[in-house]
């Protein structure tokens, strides 16, 4: 999934018996060109008196993500990883978030045995699921998927698209393109699976969902809505982008009718520019 570029400068290494503190230096500059803290991530973490919380990220008011420490780095960026569970104590929700990237993966007895394991504490499984150029990019794969999940108990959730790290060019698909699948695979399936939302990005702004193509005012374009967002006033906020049928990321799309940014554009520099985090929050509501 590599670039060629990156593929060859390693493997010409390897090849050549280079000293492993070499290679290991060559990989660990490859790893830094693949964008590995999308969407502003080193921004989120929280600080007390001025230390930061490693292993802690609070992108959104309502959300806090603690991270193990085995889960700190990772050797490859694959675009849509998210697996860490939330587990909370006796008495409250308890929600499993699963990750599928196939129907066939459900299709194991291990996988339906540890599925009724789960449930049968009470717990809640959701899955959310990428769509990924060569492995799924298609409404029937998606249908079937959706369908299978719910005849195991797990609510389909969410439909993500490759993040912008990592190896996107190798599973990146067009947003309008990924809108099709979508909306051909959730036509495909019962009201008890479309539960489902997408196709949406991981952005820097927040979840972005892309809701269609429309015509206004005879100019075609792209409808969006914030799922979730780093001011939570963004959050269920349409908004339009020039028709874009190229454009695989937030940010690659530009504001339609003539806009000169996007409604969140300068309220994000702020946050960025001023480092508003926490009780920051309310300056904002």
């Amino acid at each position: 999934m590599l670039k060629p570029e990156h593929f060859d400068k390693v493997e010409q290494l390897i090849s050549s018996g280079k000293d492993k503190d070499i290679i290991n230096n060559a990989i660990y500059n490859v790893r830094m060109e693949l964008n590995p803290h999308p969407a502003g991530q080193k921004h989120n973490v929280p600080k007390i008196d001025g230390i930061e919380l490693t292993g802690v990220q609070h992108k959104y008011r309502e959300t806090v993500l603690f991270f193990p420490s085995q889960g700190q780095t990772c050797h490859a960026y694959c675009t849509f990883c998210f697996r860490w569970p939330q587990f909370v104590k006796s008495g409250k929700n308890l929600a499993i978030m699963a990750h599928f990237n196939h129907p066939i993966e459900l299709s194991t007895n291990e996988v339906r045995d540890a599925m009724q394991r789960i449930r049968s504490t009470g717990a809640q499984i959701r899955s959310q699921s990428p769509l990924l150029k060569h492995i799924s990019d298609s409404s029937a794969v998606w249908a079937d998927m959706w369908g299978k999940q719910v005849n195991l108990n797990c609510i389909p959730y969410y439909m993500f698209l490759a993040r912008d790290t990592g190896a996107q060019h190798f599973f990146e698909i067009p947003l309008v393109d990924a809108w099709e699948i979508f909306r051909n695979a959730y036509q495909r399936v019962s009201g008890v699976c479309r539960t489902v939302r997408g196709p949406n990005m991981s952005a820097t702004p927040g979840k972005v969902q892309v809701l269609g193509i429309s015509e206004v005012n005879h100019e075609k374009v792209m409808v969006l809505r914030f799922l979730q967002g780093r001011i939570p006033d963004w959050a269920a906020r349409p908004f339009f982008a020039k028709y874009d049928n190229k454009a695989v990321w937030l940010s690659q799309l530009k504001p339609a009718f003539g806009e000169e940014k996007f409604f969140f554009e300068e309220e994000l520099d702020k946050i960025f520019h001023e480092h508003i985090y926490d009780d920051e929050w309310e300056s904002f509501e």
